[in-house]
């Protein structure tokens, strides 16, 4: 159980259009939502998990261009970016080229859709240098960077807290 879970991860961490759309069946056996056999969930803990997926899979496909989450080379009309490490600890590093951008926003969501970091900047220029994000105030999991310059580019990426 635990080793297929593990893996699960593993591959979610390595291929950026892997999700696990909910993990919070880990805790059930604390919070009392297993069968008395130990092994199998209750109904109350098969409708978390349904909602759960459902909000995930709600916001995967409505906020990720899953265009961006492949290697492409960059377009000249359109900006490359990349930001990194992931798996990351406590700082992110975002680096953008190939833009003239006045407005820049940045939010970074968990996979129910909650947004936990926000940052914007006007007057925001790009001269390929990277730029640290503290992020170290961030539980561990899977999240989903999205970046808006000039108001029209929207840019998706997944990364992972470890």
């Amino acid at each position: 159980f635990y080793a297929v879970r593990y893996a699960q991860k593993q591959v979610a961490m390595q291929d950026s259009l892997s999700f696990i759309v909910d993990s919070s069946a880990d805790s059930y056996r604390a919070t009392g939502l297993m069968n008395t056999d130990g092994i199998h969930m209750n109904q109350k803990a098969l409708n978390q998990i349904g909602a759960n997926v459902a909000k995930s899979i709600n916001f995967i496909e409505h906020h990720i261009n899953m265009d961006s989450c492949y290697t492409v080379p960059p377009n000249p009309t359109q900006p490359d970016w990349e930001i990194y490490p992931s798996p990351f600890t406590d700082k992110l590093f975002l680096r953008i080229n190939n833009c003239n951008c006045i407005d820049f926003e940045m939010r970074i969501t968990d996979m129910l859709g909650r947004t936990v970091f926000k940052a914007t900047h006007s007057s925001f220029t790009t001269d390929n240098s990277p730029f640290s994000i503290d992020v170290g105030g961030l539980t561990k999991g899977v999240y989903l960077v999205r970046v808006m310059l000039n108001k029209q580019w929207t840019l998706t990426k997944k990364v992972v807290k470890s």
